[in-house]
């Protein structure tokens, strides 16, 4: 149970910062208190993930929750949801989900 909670405290953290593209692991680590090998360790060794792909999981996430709301283009919703580039999102969207964002939305 301590792991579940220990992830949505992470979940929240990035979704309260999630149109920050400087937002990372040193941020999150400051907030939870501990240091950035502490949350590497931690989140390998219950997710088998690094605190980074983590972060961009939940980034993609949400994105996805927003491209089926279809109130925003996918510019504005890589924008919003902290992605650099809008090209870096469509590749890393559809690397995660099998499909790109414009054809997610069309299905």
């Amino acid at each position: 149970m301590h792991e579940i909670k220990f992830r949505k405290n992470i979940e929240d953290i990035v979704l309260q910062n999630i149109s920050d593209t400087n937002f990372g692991v040193c941020e999150i680590s400051q907030l939870l208190g501990m240091s950035r090998s502490q949350l590497f360790r931690k989140l390998k060794e219950t997710l088998n993930i690094s605190p980074s792909d983590y972060i961009r999981i939940i980034r993609l996430n949400e994105a996805k929750r927003r491209l089926k709301l279809g109130e925003m283009n996918v510019n504005e919703i890589a924008d919003e949801c902290g992605f650099a580039s809008s090209s870096y999102f469509i590749t890393s969207f559809r690397k995660h989900f099998g499909v790109t964002p414009g054809d997610f939305t069309k299905n």
